[in-house]
This record gives C-alpha cells, structure tokens and sequence, in this order.
C-alpha cells in the first residue's frame, strides 16, 4: 500500500513539474482504463477528377517554323483537311463535324447543323526551333465559335499527334517533299477564330 501510494506522489509531482508528458500513462495514475491516446487526423478522401484536363498539347520542334508549318500543311492535304490560313504564328484547320460527342454538347451547345471543328496550330519561334501548341474549336454558322477544354484523351491523341509532326518535320527532307502554301491573295491570312476543331492531325 505504501508502494503505491509512493508512485503515485511521485507522478503527480512530475506532472505538476513539466517532467512527465500530459500524454504518458502517468498523467492519470487512478485512472483504471487504457492510457489515452492521441486522436488522429482525419485523411481526406480522393476526390474524383474532372473530366476535363484544361492543358494546352505543347512541344518544342527542333525545325524552323516555316518548315514545320509546310509539314502541317501537307499532313492536312493528304487528309483533305481544309487549311482556312497560314500566317507568321501559325495555321488554322477546319473540318465538317457530322455529329457531336456528349463532352461537346456539354461544353459547347447541343449539335446543330452545319457545325465544324477547327484546330489552331500555334507556331512561334524558339531558339532554334519552333514551339507548337495546339487550341481546339468547335464553330457554329461560320462565325460563332467555342473553345473546347480538352480531356486526358484529347491530350493524349494531341500529343501523339504533335510528336509525330516532330518527327516528321524533322526528318531530312528533299525538293520534291516541299509543302505548297494555299494561295493567299491578302499575303497574310489572320486565323478565323483562332482555334481549332477536333480534329486529330495523325
């Protein structure tokens, strides 16, 4: 009985001296249940990810802008893209779209009639090469025009399809290979709503 008494003086002057943790089975010497334990943080719970990816596909071309949007151009030609205009900072495509996917309605308005998608291909000198970035477009009645946020599927196919414009436009190339520009009587063609559709340039 001394013995106990004895333990418990000395642990109840260590608690009121700072000597023994408030948190040390101690700190309650009468207490008949388990010593107490700290609670711990809650963790959040992951939350789901947006269906959208909002990036922009960019990659850096080790070629001089001109050559890369020649290859643009012709990989557009032998697809039957319509190329709507080339400039200094980049060209503009355009193709019909029959119909809509749900992400489009969803961003852009329910499918009408006529609509196309239409992709800019941005390309600005960088060192010695040309940085290209890639904006999608979905376009009503020629002039209305909504700017897709691109999904992590969308950003994979756009980034595959700018590495295989790298490769290309950085492939040796001879005379006979040379892209031919659209006739551009204004000598500088502005894009039409800069942007582009959905369309993959594989």
């Amino acid at each position: 009985m001394a013995k106990v008494l004895t333990i418990a003086a000395v642990a109840a002057a260590g608690v009121l001296a700072g000597c023994i943790p408030s948190g040390s089975p101690f700190s309650n010497p009468f207490g008949t249940g388990a010593p107490r334990v700290a609670a711990q943080p809650v963790q959040p719970q992951p939350q789901p990810q947006a269906s959208t990816g909002g990036g922009r596909p960019t990659m850096l071309i080790n070629a001089a802008p001109k050559r890369v949007q020649d290859t643009i151009i012709a990989r557009a030609q032998r697809r039957g893209t319509t190329i709507l205009g080339a400039n200094n900072t980049g060209v503009t495509l355009e193709a019909p779209l029959a119909s809509s996917s749900p992400v489009v309605e969803q961003q852009c308005g329910p499918h009408r009639e006529g609509r196309t998608q239409r992709i800019y291909l941005e390309t600005l000198p960088n060192g010695a090469g040309t940085q290209v970035s890639e904006d999608r477009f979905i376009v009503d009645g020629g002039s209305s025009s909504c700017q897709l946020q691109l999904t992590a599927s969308d950003m994979d196919g756009a980034n595959r399809s700018l590495a295989d414009l790298k490769q290309q436009s950085e492939a040796p190339r001879t005379a006979s290979s040379a892209a031919r520009r659209p006739a551009d009587p204004s000598g500088s063609l502005e894009p039409v709503n800069p942007g582009r559709p959905v369309v993959p340039l594989r």
